[in-house]
């Protein structure tokens, strides 16, 4: 029997390094149709065969592993939503044309009747901190969850993840969007904290019993100005050659409601 592990709402694998890849080859965009069955192929590989995990066959998200066209395997649910993936320019001896390097999949507060996928996991009631959260960033305009975050296992250690990020961003900038992320990944919150993307423990949650780890609330205003901010911190964080340092991952701070870390990049 495979051993579970925390629901990988953002990113289950450890993957955010800031070692080198050349990223001119790539290109960030919007995938519709079959080539989201490539992301969706990848999610399986990913979450499956390397991290073992196993989605709940109760899960509100009704994910679920699909075998496709008789033989691929999927990791997929019924949720309105949009994919976007870092993919090969140019295919040469390193990719292939079905290739994804990266991808990630973007839920509007416009879709799926005005509910994120956060929301099925949590009520008002069981949650107020989550949900003062989702009310003041959907008070402010429109608010993507990004989840179903996945990177190619021989790129797991290169900065495409902040490649893949920063991107997101520019293209909420550019709809003046807000964003909303979880999860209990500890080398995602060293990445962020240094980045001082802001976040919450204090909203931290499990998205089941049998998950070791509660996830850690990422969340990024338009309106307050955090999306440009954390845009320009990425775009250096690209630049840098030595790894993000290590930082003490402390989910028990009872009285935190949030942070932003105030050392500087």
């Amino acid at each position: 029997m495979k051993k579970q592990v925390p629901l990988p709402i953002m990113n289950m694998i450890e993957q955010v390094s800031l070692s080198k890849i050349d990223l001119d080859n790539l290109q960030f965009k919007q995938i519709q149709n079959g080539e989201q069955l490539l992301v969706k192929r990848l999610l399986y590989a990913v979450y499956s065969h390397q991290g073992k995990w196993e989605p709940s066959p109760l899960n509100p998200s009704q994910m679920k592993y699909h075998t496709i066209l008789g033989q691929d395997k999927i990791l997929s649910d019924p949720l309105e939503c949009e994919w976007y993936a870092l993919q090969p320019n140019v295919w040469d001896s390193k990719f292939t044309r079905d290739d994804i390097v990266s991808g990630c999949r973007l839920m509007s507060s416009n879709q799926n009747k005005g509910k994120l996928e956060l929301e099925l996991y949590q009520t008002r009631d069981q949650n107020p901190d989550l949900y003062r959260i989702l009310d003041k960033l959907k008070n402010e305009g429109l608010v993507y969850e990004l989840n179903r975050l996945v990177t190619q296992p021989r790129y797991q250690k290169s900065n495409c993840f902040i490649s893949l990020l920063l991107h997101v961003l520019q293209k909420l900038e550019k709809e003046q969007a807000s964003i909303i992320a979880a999860s209990p990944s500890k080398a995602l919150f060293q990445f962020l904290s240094r980045i001082r993307f802001p976040y919450s423990t204090k909203a931290s949650f499990k998205y089941e019993k049998r998950d070791p780890s509660a996830v850690i609330i990422y969340y990024a205003s338009y309106k307050d100005g955090d999306i440009k901010t954390i845009i320009e911190r990425l775009k250096t964080a690209l630049t840098e050659k030595h790894q993000a340092p290590s930082l003490p991952f402390n989910g028990e701070r009872k009285n935190e409601v949030g942070g932003r870390i105030p050392s500087k990049l």
